[in-house]
């Protein structure tokens, strides 16, 4: 079975396993015969001239010639480089007949052995521990089996009962990972092609041209056109259905403003809305562009016309009633500002204001703290919706304590009116 290498992923444990080899009480464990050792000693003795003699004798050099005489060796990524430039090539001769490494031995160095043996099957990849994946797993095993002098390879491995036959199966049998070009044309690229085809015969779009990346991409271009070509296919059929989505759904606003509008003039008829203004209703206002949100009725009044007296006007009069009743209006307003005779609204309850959800949820802006609560006298024509919900009010509104508390309450029963 020999040459021999123990894949194992921790280089902890190739420590352990060749000491383990090495220790007396192990036997007379030696794979090396005696004109192989005197070989192993002679190429480490000549590989060691180019350190000083004190380097010479550091206690992981001298252990490291008894084990190699043994046949035995490790090789990790903590070693010494001149320590792994020596482990391979002894290992390359025939000398180490047994040799304890972790997975980048495997990679790129054209070294195989006879058998291949898996200490484990799990390795910490710098975030959890895994099992290996099948290109991993093909990656090491094919060291098994040297081309020319042996007719097959073995590999063992070596698990517990914790590996299921289907990890099992996933591993041995999987595919492998495909093999993707990571060729990216940056600056620094460039300027390195531009040093390597200087003087040659070949210029910089040849190189790109023949590059594995260009290879992949020609090879990727028919998949590529048949799925745009499905995509727009798919996107034209959208876009038909779209557009009826789209005008049904312009229709559909058309006739809910004009639902709306509807309502809003119904509402502003005296002969309606009076019998529902009661003090404690709920209502929208909503000036020109201003909205207001809603606010709080406290009681309702009508102005005397000029036309009051004369009966010749009373056609007239009757069109233009409603803006002759002033109902008083508990609105929220931005804080401090009625006190300079410009109240600015700060409204309460819209749908389509993103600030009024969180002001409905108690956000800043709709919040006691920002908000005002201002007696402010509102004519009929500017109320546009209609609350079914009434509130009840204090017997006196003059102190702040007793309108801020009113606030807060408008708050909760707009929050229960909109869920619904």
């Amino acid at each position: 079975m020999e040459p021999l290498i123990v894949f194992s992923f921790s280089r902890r444990d190739c420590e352990a396993y060749s000491l383990a080899c090495a220790n007396p009480d192990m036997g007379d464990l030696c794979f090396a015969n005696a004109d192989e050792a005197q070989a192993i000693e002679e190429v480490y003795n000549n590989m060691l001239q180019v350190l000083s003699n004190e380097d010479r004798q550091l206690p992981a050099l001298q252990h490291m010639v008894r084990m190699l005489k043994r046949g035995i060796g490790v090789h990790h990524s903590g070693l010494l480089p001149i320590l792994k430039e020596l482990i391979e090539i002894l290992f390359q001769e025939g000398l180490i007949k047994v040799l304890f490494t972790t997975e980048t031995f495997a990679m790129g160095l054209n070294m195989p052995a006879r058998t291949v043996v898996f200490s484990s099957l799990k390795k910490f990849d710098g975030q959890t521990e895994r099992y290996i994946g099948s290109g991993e797993y093909i990656q090491m095993s094919g060291r098994a089996g040297r081309r020319g002098k042996d007719d097959h390879g073995t590999v063992i491995v070596c698990v517990d009962e914790t590996l299921d036959s289907d990890t099992c199966k996933g591993i041995v049998q999987g595919k492998p990972s495909p093999l993707l070009s990571s060729f990216r044309l940056s600056y620094y690229t460039l300027l390195n092609l531009m040093k390597r085809v200087e003087g040659g015969t070949h210029d910089l779009e040849y190189v790109i041209a023949n590059s594995f990346q260009q290879f992949q991409q020609e090879q990727a271009m028919p998949k590529m056109e048949a799925d745009l070509k499905e995509i727009e296919q798919q996107s034209a059929a959208l876009q038909v259905e779209g557009q009826a989505a789209i005008d049904e759904y312009k229709q559909l606003r058309g006739q809910l403003a004009d639902a709306e509008r509807l309502i809003a003039l119904a509402i502003q008829q005296p002969d309606r809305a009076l019998n529902f203004l009661r003090p404690g209703r709920l209502i929208r206002v909503q000036e020109a562009q201003d909205d207001w949100g809603w606010g709080i009725v406290v009681s309702v009044m009508r102005k005397r016309s000029p036309t009051d007296h004369n009966d010749s006007n009373n056609a007239a009069a009757e069109t233009n009633a409603a803006a002759f009743y002033i109902i008083d209006t508990l609105l929220p307003c931005q804080a401090g500002t009625w006190r300079d005779g410009h109240a600015r609204p700060c409204p309460m309850g819209l749908r389509s204001s993103k600030d009024s959800s969180s002001k409905q949820n108690g956000g800043s802006n709709g919040g006691s703290q920002d908000a005002d609560m201002i007696v402010m006298p509102v004519a009929l024509p500017l109320v546009v919706q209609m609350s079914s919900l009434r509130v009840g009010l204090p017997d006196d509104l003059r102190p702040v304590e007793a309108r801020q508390s009113l606030l807060l309450t408008l708050q909760v029963n707009l929050s229960s009116l909109l869920s619904k």
